[in-house]
């Protein structure tokens, strides 16, 4: 019975000293969680007149779509809305941008400016693309000191050319060439070419450039046109030799004014040309025929290509050999071939067995060795290439 009093008042006295210390640890705990009030209505503003800044409808204009290259243009307006004079000022702009009737560049309470903005579709892809330019306008309001004018809509290609460019690998210079490309439009039933230009001058007096219209069964190649002409382009003969980069400029007479960049490239080569291959450069006309051993000799061959309308009569004849007695060489016209419409010739070019031993490897120092042939064509009297080689003792 002792021992369960004890029991008892050793529980209550633990309860008592845990109730004390949970008062002291939370002592002041009501004092810091009291609601404070905190006065967030500020000083008065000042009654010192300031200028307000206001574009009237929208600072964002979307004009839907238009065509590639052509040009729009947008005026925004705004007006001063506050009681002080409001300076105006262009900053960074992606577009033209006027702000005009803006005395001294301030504009009064109340009073309006009108600011236009110009610009120019340069996408070039065919599909619709999202488009934005956009221009700063600095002001003095306080709370306002850039505001942004922004255009946004979608570039459309509504007019297209394929193939989009004009690639003639060759040309023969006597003959000169034929080329075409049609112009297709996905919106309109009546495309019409206003005009063309050059941008380059490599071309002019030998360039012709019409029009026609397409056929139903032309304009059936594109499915979803609904009208387009046909361009043809007709290179006159004697054009100057080597390559050729054109382009040619269409302007249409869609919307917008559209305009059409077509490029013309290609190369003008002589009536009689010689075929490149492994051993031979066609644009330094040199036979690289490395080292010949002298108890085996070499044989190698070249290609010779007769164009133009004198092809069938073309002859070709062996002039001279330098050194002598080193080359032996042989043309042989190959009836049976007919390759872009022109006469094939093989060139067989030997070094016989036996042959002193020289060496023609360096052009500064020894120099090659050159043949030289002859044609009946009456522009082109001679053609004339030089030989790397050198004869050394054979190695067995």
């Amino acid at each position: 019975m002792r021992i369960a009093v004890l029991i008892m008042v050793g529980i209550f006295a633990g309860v008592a000293c845990g109730y004390a210390h949970t008062q002291f640890e939370l002592a002041g705990v009501e004092e810091q969680f009291r609601t404070i009030f905190i006065d967030v209505s500020g000083p008065e503003g000042s009654d010192e007149p300031a200028p307000r800044i206001a574009v009237v409808g929208s600072e964002n204009h979307n004009f839907g779509s238009m065509e590639r290259l052509g040009k729009r243009e947008h005026t925004f307006v705004v007006r001063n809305d506050g009681d002080a004079p409001l300076t105006l000022e262009q900053g960074e702009s992606s577009c033209k941008c006027t702000i005009s009737n803006l005395e001294k560049g301030q504009l009064a309470p109340g009073a309006e400016v009108m600011i236009k903005l110009e610009w120019t579709a340069k996408e070039t892809e065919t599909d619709s693309k999202e488009f934005s330019q956009s221009a700063e306008i600095i002001s003095n309001d306080p709370d306002r000191r850039i505001v942004r004018l922004t255009i946004s809509g979608t570039i459309v290609q509504t007019v297209w050319s394929k193939p989009p460019d004009i690639r003639i690998p060759s040309v023969t210079r006597s003959n000169g060439a034929v080329a075409e490309t049609r112009i297709f439009a996905y919106r309109s039933d009546d495309l019409e070419v206003l005009e063309h230009s050059l941008f380059f001058t490599r071309l002019e007096g030998f360039i012709n450039v019409r029009f026609e219209p397409l056929s139903a069964e032309e304009l059936a190649t594109e499915p979803t046109a609904r009208s387009g002409r046909k361009m043809i382009l007709e290179l006159k003969p004697d054009l100057p030799l080597g390559d050729f980069n054109e382009a040619i400029r269409i302007t249409t007479n869609l919307p917008d004014s559209p305009k059409i960049d077509i490029a013309i490239q290609g190369t003008v080569t002589p009536d009689i040309t010689f075929l490149a291959s492994k051993e031979f450069s066609r644009r330094r006309r040199i036979l690289n025929l490395g080292i010949v051993q002298q108890e085996k000799g070499s044989e190698s061959r070249l290609v010779i290509l007769a164009k133009g309308p004198l092809r069938d009569s073309i002859e070709i004849t062996v002039k001279q050999t330098e050194p002598a007695g080193v080359f032996e060489v042989e043309v042989i016209r190959d009836l049976d071939s007919s390759l872009n419409n022109a006469i094939q010739h093989e060139v067989l070019i030997r070094i016989p067995v036996g042959v002193a031993q020289q060496k023609r490897l360096d052009e500064d120092r020894d120099g090659f060795g050159k043949i030289v042939l002859s044609t009946n064509h009456p522009d082109i009297e001679e053609l004339e290439l030089s030989v790397r080689y050198a004869v050394v003792e054979s190695q067995d």
